[in-house]
């Protein structure tokens, strides 16, 4: 396919003083093989096919007794320059002199322009362009003229001011393929006088044929893709006779990998990231995201629970985080004192101070802040390397570092002692460096080392440009993505590049040339449907490419259907019962079989699926669950709350309630709802105190005298809710104060209309009942006992008392539960266990019950108007979900609902969510990740 390409070099072979240069490493590499197969040669010397950025190291003479300039002293430049423009401004557009402070995010972006800059200087000398003073231009030539003098001072020159001075030692060179080299304009004169340098253009390349294939979506793309070289690997092909490349490989990569392990194809990525990516880089950000946002709770968390550096102490940060989860400690604030004094509090300090659990953490706390706080606030780059040895040695092991973990934080702090010894070299320390030293990783692509390769190379787009598989894929050539532009002066607008006659060059034609001869099969693929949304294939293509197909199976029209029959669906028909055993299993595949095989005979289903089962916890673990929520006294204690969780999922309520395992907090979670429920009660157990005491009931004509007193008892519910949840909530929820004040007083005026003239009794009272039998589950069984006894216990907001019989009150943020809720079911059972319990605990403490209601303090939207309530039961006057005559065999559903509960606890009969109630179980479950009978994820 490369025709006159291959002649070429076929020819240059038997010259040994010629060498082949190509766009990148990777052409390099590939036809160095190719030449070895066209040349019919054992060996060729490496250094004869090399790629362009090791030519330009090759041919680049040194300005006499300099030093070529790097990355890190253009970095050192660029801080410094801009930090002197900031107080005496030099640029009045690059960067406007209003924003000249605001300096540090130019440095990356101005040091991308400097080598570039000798070429503008150029370019308006050529064109004798008017630069206008305080226009763009003038600015960037001030540059340039900074720059300069800085290389002159410190014995410097840059690479690409001098191309000019070309020194070949005695070889020439082919430069194959020029039209792909984004830079090859700024050497291109000095090449072409040089006389050791020729030219193989892109036009030489054969006119091959552009093939387009367009699946439905990018996830079918990926995986017709991997499914025909998985098939061709099956029949002992080898992964180098493949090849991938992708126009947007980051967006790719998730699903190349995921759908790769899936179908047991190894892929091997030959494209780097940048070192801010990788585990030792994030090491950095992390640091400097906690110091930034004055050490949030987000940004502790990630840096401190992050499972890709070892911690000396994980312990501690783990309880560190725990107790900021606990206590609401989202994030720092500005207080101004009685004195007009303005001072920044620290949540961590001001919440778990005189906390006596928490001094160890809050102790570790404060030696993260200090070593931090100095890594963000170092004024050189050496002070930052000191800040980061201290930070290291004093927190993070040396021991349980994963490979690539390591290395690239060896390849990040090698990155620091390059910033460093510019730094020593330019004679001046530099502001903020943890900021250009994270863009510097940022900047800075890096490759994992692998000795092997095993896999299919995957490649970006562009990189691969040139190389000659048996069969390449190019996927998501979309308009959008696989345009390639080459702008010598990007930093300039369009005008100004205009005005110098320095239009962007469209190399898109080239590349697709090159890339449709690079295989001996060569499909190029755009979903309708991309990852990013739908995008149409590249204008070359959608013109000129005749229709294609990723798939090569012969044997079916798409190929889909008949290779799912052969992998994943033959499996599960397999083992429904319902087929033959699959031809090939691929690795995930194999390995649960494995593991499964493996596994104790499945016990029977669960009774409530399919009739009786067996215990999941044996006698002996049945009894110590059991213990874990008994008494001192030991009875097996129970709450409504206890009921219905168990009859949900008893699966669950064992992770939940008597293992204790719920998933350790890392995510802060600030519930308002909840929190402002909290204030509500706390409030409103204040406000009937006060009632109580004074007047001994509510009287309708204190209601105003009860709406005086409701400032002072939200104030006091707020320091009392923050006491307990931390310093930060009552920060927050002082923002509710208002709402909070103009919701109470309604409730006042309902409560003065729904309930006049009632005593106040308990207010939020904790009650207790003691069971010792319970009514059988089946009619004509005795009753049943539970060793030990059972103690139901409730807390009810407010007992008030009516005639000398209960009124139970239970409040409510916003909705109330329905009739649905509370009311008997059609077959005689219970929806929810709340009401009957506390019906159960007043009458155990002696009351006789006149009625309970649900009250909602800020209303439920149209239905119910904030301050008003539901009558749950009471008399027909009340219209009450509960009638008094319905009231009797509400308590015995209650207790026979009850002693179920208590007896499968007590039996350590714990099974999974019955089927009518699984799907709505295990969509709040927060056990599905670890719920090892059921849950499993699946990938669409």
């Amino acid at each position: 396919m490369f025709g006159a390409i291959d002649e070429a070099v076929r020819a240059g072979l038997r010259d040994r003083g010629l060498s082949f240069v190509f766009p990148s490493e990777v052409a390099a590499d590939a036809w160095l093989d190719r030449a070895l197969r066209i040349g019919a040669v054992d060996a060729l010397e490496a250094e004869r096919f090399i790629s362009w950025d090791s030519f330009k190291r090759t041919i680049s003479a040194e300005a006499e007794g300099k030093k070529p300039a790097d990355a890190y002293m253009r970095t050192v430049f660029a801080a410094a320059f801009l930090a002197k423009n900031a107080h005496e401004p030099l640029l009045a557009a690059v960067i406007p002199r209003a924003y000249a402070n605001l300096h540090r995010p130019f440095v990356s972006w101005i040091v991308g322009t400097l080598p570039r800059l000798r070429g503008l200087s150029e370019a308006v000398r050529r064109r004798d362009a008017e630069v206008k003073p305080g226009s763009a231009l003038a600015d960037w030539l001030a540059l340039h003229r900074a720059y300069e003098a800085f290389l002159d001072e410190h014995g410097l020159y840059e690479p690409r001011y001098v191309p000019q001075r070309l020194c070949a030692s005695g070889r020439r060179f082919a430069i194959v393929f020029p039209e792909l080299i984004e830079d090859f304009a700024d050497y291109e004169v000095a090449l072409s006088a040089s006389g050791f340098v020729s030219l193989l253009s892109a036009r030489e390349v054969g006119a091959a044929p552009l093939r387009l294939a367009e699946p439905a979506s990018g996830l079918a793309e990926v995986r017709m893709v991997l499914r025909a070289i998985g098939r061709e690997l099956d029949g002992g092909a080898d992964p180098r006779d493949f090849a991938i490349s992708v126009c947007g490989l980051e967006s790719y990569r998730p699903y190349l990998e995921r759908e790769a392990t899936l179908l047991s194809v190894p892929l091997d990525f030959r494209s780097g990231r940048p070192l801010a990516a990788y585990p030792g880089g994030r090491l950095f950000a992390a640091i400097a995201e906690a110091a930034k946002s004055d050490f949030s709770f987000e940004a502790m968390r990630d840096l401190l629970l992050s499972p890709a550096w070892p911690w000396k102490r994980p312990d501690l940060n783990r309880a560190l985080i725990r107790h900021g989860a606990e206590r609401c400690i989202r994030a720092s604030w500005t207080a101004r004192s009685d004195k007009g004094m303005v001072r920044r509090v620290d949540v961590w300090e001001e919440s778990l101070a005189g906390v006596p659990e928490a001094k160890p953490a809050l102790d570790h706390y404060r030696a993260v802040k200090a070593a931090a706080t100095a890594m963000a606030e170092a004024r050189s780059f050496s002070a930052l390397k000191k800040a980061y040895n201290a930070f290291r040695g004093s927190l993070i092991a040396d021991e349980g570092w994963d490979d690539l973990a390591s290395l690239s934080l060896a390849r990040a702090v090698r990155e620091l002692d390059f910033l460093v010894e510019a730094e020593s070299e330019a004679g001046f320390e530099i502001e903020s460096p943890l900021g250009l030293f994270l863009a510097s990783l940022a900047a800075t692509p890096y490759v994992p080392q692998s000795p092997f390769y095993t896999g299919v190379p995957v490649y970006e787009w562009r990189v691969a440009a040139g190389i000659h598989p048996k069969r390449h894929y190019i996927l998501g050539a979309s308009d959008d993505v696989a345009g390639v532009t080459y702008s010598r002066f990007g930093f300039l607008t369009e005008d100004f590049r205009r005005m110098l006659s320095c239009a962007d060059v469209d190399a898109t034609p080239w590349f697709f040339a090159v890339y449709a001869a690079s295989g001996t099969e060569v499909v190029f693929s755009c979903p309708r449907a991309g990852f990013s949304g739908e995008s149409p294939p590249h204008g070359i293509l959608a013109s000129s490419a005749t229709e294609a197909s990723l798939d090569t199976d012969e044997g079916s029209a798409s190929g889909l259907h008949h290779r799912e029959a052969e992998g994943y669906d033959a499996e599960r028909r397999w083992l429904s019962g319902g087929g033959e055993p699959p031809k090939r299993l691929h690795s995930v595949q194999a390995l649960g079989l494995e593991r499964g095989l493996c596994r104790s005979p499945r016990p029977r289903p669960s009774a409530r699926d399919s009739g009786d089962a067996p215990p999941l916890l044996g006698p002996a673990n049945a009894a110590g669950a059991a213990a874990l929520l008994r008494d001192e006294t030991g009875m097996l204690v129970v709450s409504a709350t206890t009921i219905d969780e168990y009859r949900v999922c008893p699966y669950a309520f064992l992770y939940r309630r008597v293992l204790r395992a719920e998933e350790e907090q890392a995510g802060f979670k600030f519930e308002d709802a909840q929190l402002i429920g909290e204030v509500y009660h706390e409030a409103l157990r204040l406000l009937f105190t006060r009632i109580r005491e004074a007047d001994g009931c509510w009287r309708a004509a204190h209601a105003a005298l009860y709406c005086g007193h409701l400032e002072s008892c939200i104030d006091k519910a707020l320091a009392t809710v923050a006491k307990r949840r931390g310093p930060f909530t009552g920060i927050v929820l002082a923002a509710y104060r208002g709402r909070m004040l103009h919701y109470l007083e309604r409730f006042i005026e309902c409560e003065s209309s729904r309930f006049p003239e009632l005593l106040v009794g308990p207010l939020e009272e904790e009650f207790s009942l003691s069971y010792s039998d319970f009514p059988a589950s089946e009619e004509g069984t005795a009753t049943q006992c539970i060793p030990g006894g059972v103690r139901l216990k409730g807390r009810i907001d407010r007992l008030s008392l009516k005639d000398g019989k209960a009124v139970i009150v239970d409040y409510k943020k916003s909705s109330v539960p329905s009739a649905a809720e509370v009311a008997l079911c059609e077959d005689g059972s219970l929806a929810k266990a709340q009401l009957p319990a506390y019906l159960r605990l007043a009458a155990a403490a002696g009351y006789e019950l006149d009625s309970a209601w649900y009250v909602s303090i800020e209303g439920s939207g149209a239905s119910l108007s904030p301050g008003e309530g539901k009558c749950a039961f009471g008399p027909e006057a009340d219209k009450g979900y509960v009638s008094l005559e319905d009231l009797e065999a509400h308590l015995l559903a209650f207790d026979q609902l009850l002693g179920e509960t208590a007896r499968g606890i007590a039996a350590g009969e714990f099974p999974v969510a019955s089927r009518e109630e699984r799907e709505r179980a295990c969509e709040s479950c927060g056990f599905r990740g670890t719920c090892r009978e059921r849950y499993a994820i699946r990938f669409e």
